[in-house]
């Protein structure tokens, strides 16, 4: 792409092109983003006993949350164009804002991405 051919060679700290070795192929990793009522409120910045996140109220709680989350997505593709990295660009395909029961202190919560069953992430 033209912008990003431009953006690597005028910044001061890519004198050089980019490594032959570097795979041209394109890359695109799709990026799911989980989180938590307790991440939401922290980001909306609400106590988490006054924070109740509702489906009339949760476009404009989880915003702040949603909006750092597409800028660390933005940031990201900017840092691979700048490192000379061309082929490689993240896509945010989904965030999920899990049930308020959820808790993120509760140590079991790895071992529920895998159960497909529990129908708490998979609902």
């Amino acid at each position: 792409d033209v912008w990003a051919h431009r953006v690597l060679h005028t910044t001061p700290h890519n004198d050089n092109p980019p490594p032959r070795h570097l795979s041209t192929t394109p890359i695109e990793i799709d990026v799911l983003v989980v989180y938590t009522h307790r991440t939401a409120c922290a980001q909306a910045r609400i106590s988490t006993n006054r924070c109740n996140i509702t489906p009339q109220n949760r476009n404009t709680l989880t915003q702040p949350l949603t909006s750092r989350i597409e800028l660390a997505i933005a940031e990201s593709n900017r840092a691979y164009v700048l490192s000379g990295v061309l082929n490689v660009k993240l896509r945010l395909v989904h965030t999920l804002l899990l049930p308020k029961s959820y808790d993120e202190l509760n140590p079991q919560i790895v071992k529920r991405f895998g159960d497909q069953l529990d129908q708490l992430i998979d609902a």
